[in-house]
């Protein structure tokens, strides 16, 4: 929407005005609708990118948005229906939402801090997160916007277990998990795979071969060498292994004022 690009930019330096869209947003008991998730996703996706090429004030402007949700959240004027919407912006411009922001499920917000999670069978869950039939990224799509608006605590033990349940379309979702720009996401599906092994099922050796593909372009790829380690160890079989890509195209920019240039890459 030309509008949405219009304004993101003059919002991504200006905290304050932003804010006020919150705050007008907050005499509503729904989530944002649609444009204003996309102004708002695009507002925080330009001040990234302002922060990331080091501009004056791009620090400043993130911190002043936390702070400003931090009061409203005090005075009881974010609902739990608007901070899930304000999460989903912020995860859609690659970025992990205040914990202000966090709202657990119903289900979980209930227990008690001192609480264990019991996560015997998941697969209700994800049959109404993930309906069947959903491509692994659609899977993956649907579900970070979900767990990673949950405290960082309860997504942890969800991911993991959803992973370390062995369940062929948790695994394949997994695997874009091990990639997700938030860290907490990354250990938590790392976990998950670590679990599958340990307890004793799940890695073939096609999803080894995969994990050991992907491992170089994990941030902290250190952090799977124990997981593909000790799945070579019990030297597993199966699985249909990956085909060599083929790369058809390769477009580049070229580099702007600042340094960045983008890539594509057309490949099956």
């Amino acid at each position: 929407m030309s509008w949405v690009e219009h304004w993101a930019r003059p919002l991504s330096k200006d905290a304050d005005a932003v804010l006020e869209v919150i705050s007008k947003l907050s005499t509503d008991a729904e989530k944002p609708s649609d444009p204003y998730l996309s102004l708002l996703s695009r507002t925080f996706d330009e001040a990234r990118m302002h922060r990331e090429n080091k501009e004056p004030g791009a620090v400043g402007f993130f911190t002043s948005i936390e702070d400003g949700l931090a009061a409203m959240t005090t005075a009881g004027s974010l609902g739990s229906n608007l901070r899930f919407g304000l999460s989903q912006a912020y995860l859609r411009a690659a970025l992990p939402p205040p914990d202000v922001l966090r709202v657990a499920l119903d289900a979980l917000d209930a227990l008690d801090e001192t609480q264990m999670l019991d996560l015997p069978d998941l697969t209700q869950m994800i049959d109404d997160l993930a309906p069947q039939g959903s491509s692994p990224f659609e899977t993956y799509s649907n579900l970070r916007e979900i767990l990673g608006a949950m405290p960082s605590d309860t997504t942890s033990a969800l991911l993991a277990e959803m992973i370390a349940q062995g369940e062929p379309r948790m695994i394949a979702m997994g695997r874009y998990f091990l990639l997700d720009p938030m860290e907490d996401l990354r250990q938590a599906a790392i976990a998950g795979f670590e679990q599958l092994v340990t307890r004793g099922g799940g890695i073939k050796a096609a999803l080894l071969s995969e994990l050991i593909l992907i491992r170089n372009w994990i941030p902290d790829c250190k952090a799977l060498d124990p997981t593909i380690k000790a799945a070579l160890k019990s030297e597993p079989t199966g699985g249909t292994l990956p085909q060599p890509w083929q790369v058809h195209k390769v477009l580049s920019s070229l580099p702007d004022g600042t340094g960045s240039q983008s890539i594509m890459v057309v490949c099956s």
